[in-house]
C-alpha cells in the first residue's frame, strides 16, 4: 500500500507539474509545500471568512494587530501556511476578500481582526447587486 501511494504522488505531481518527479529532493520539496491562500467573496464568504480568521489567529496566537503574542513553539510552526511575516514581526494574512459592495469590507476592517489584513487584500465594487443573481451576473 505504501509504495502504491508513492506512485500516485508521482503520478500527481508529474501531472500537476508536467514533468516527471523522479528526484527524491524534488519530489520532498514538493511534498513540504503547505502555503495556503485564503479567498472569500460575498458577504456570506466574507462573514465566514472573518470568524475563521478569528479562529486561526487563536490557534496561532496572533492578536488583532497582527504580532504573536503566544506562549508555545507549536503556534509557530506551522504559522506560513497561513501567514506573510511582514516587518516588525507582524503577521499578514494570505488572503482575497473580494465583494461587489464596500458595505462588508468596511465592517470586516472595523471588526476586531480587521487591522491584520493589508488594504489590498481587499477587492471589492462600488454597488452590490442587492441579492439579485441577475443582476451580480449581467451588469457588475
Amino acid at each position: 500500500p505504501q509504495s502504491n501511494n508513492k506512485q500516485r504522488s508521482r503520478q500527481f505531481f508529474s501531472y500537476f507539474l508536467g514533468k516527471k518527479t523522479s528526484d527524491s529532493k524534488e519530489r520532498k520539496y514538493l511534498l513540504k509545500m503547505r502555503e495556503i491562500l485564503h479567498i472569500q467573496g460575498g458577504q456570506c464568504g466574507n462573514q465566514i471568512g472573518a470568524k475563521f480568521w478569528e479562529v486561526i489567529c487563536g490557534e496561532h496566537g496572533i492578536d488583532h494587530t497582527g504580532q504573536y503574542c503566544g506562549d508555545s513553539d507549536l503556534q509557530l510552526e506551522r504559522i506560513n501556511v497561513y501567514y506573510n511575516e511582514a516587518s516588525g514581526g507582524k503577521y499578514v494574512p494570505r488572503a482575497v476578500l473580494m465583494d461587489l459592495e464596500p458595505g462588508t469590507m468596511d465592517s470586516l476592517r472595523s471588526g476586531p481582526f480587521g487591522q491584520i489584513f493589508r488594504p489590498d487584500n481587499f477587492v471589492f465594487g462600488q454597488s452590490g447587486a442587492g441579492n439579485n443573481w441577475a443582476k451580480g451576473h449581467y451588469t457588475e
